[in-house]
């Protein structure tokens, strides 16, 4: 986003102020399309393309997957339990929690539905830093 339209930044500034007072700061690096993939890390946030509202993946609230580097053999593959907010460009800010490992790993977003596809890194014996954790979504259209 070299130049925003003037139409453009006063949205996503109210985006950007919505966010401040959401658990921390978060930094908008850029926009999404519906149907496609997308990466954020925590504290990251990205604008959903043809839809008024933002999304941003605020903190890992659980991670009790079965670590890749033991040398154990868990009973239960665990799950990693994530915290999000979204933000419409007008009204106010929601919060959400999804699941990967059970359920939910969907949540409905008015006629869109956000799929967890993934978290990264592996669970591994030793606590990962905040900063290394990658979650990967997908938008949907609801049926």
């Amino acid at each position: 986003m070299r130049r925003l339209a003037p139409l453009l930044r006063a949205p996503l500034c109210a985006l950007l102020l919505a966010f401040a007072g959401c658990g921390g700061p978060t930094e908008v690096v850029g926009s999404v399309a519906i149907g496609e993939p997308f990466e954020l890390r925590l504290g990251e946030t990205v604008v959903v393309r043809d839809r008024q509202f933002s999304l941003a993946v605020l903190a890992v609230l659980e991670d009790s997957r079965c670590p890749t580097d033991a040398l154990i053999v868990c009973v239960w593959e665990g799950r990693v339990r994530l915290r999000l907010a979204t933000a419409p460009l007008t009204g106010d800010q929601a919060f959400h929690e999804i699941h990967l490992g059970d359920e939910p790993n969907v949540v409905t977003l008015g006629d869109l539905r956000l799929r967890l596809l993934e978290v990264l890194p592996a669970a591994r014996l030793d606590r990962i830093p905040d900063r290394e954790y990658r979650a990967r979504f997908e938008l949907t259209v609801a049926p």
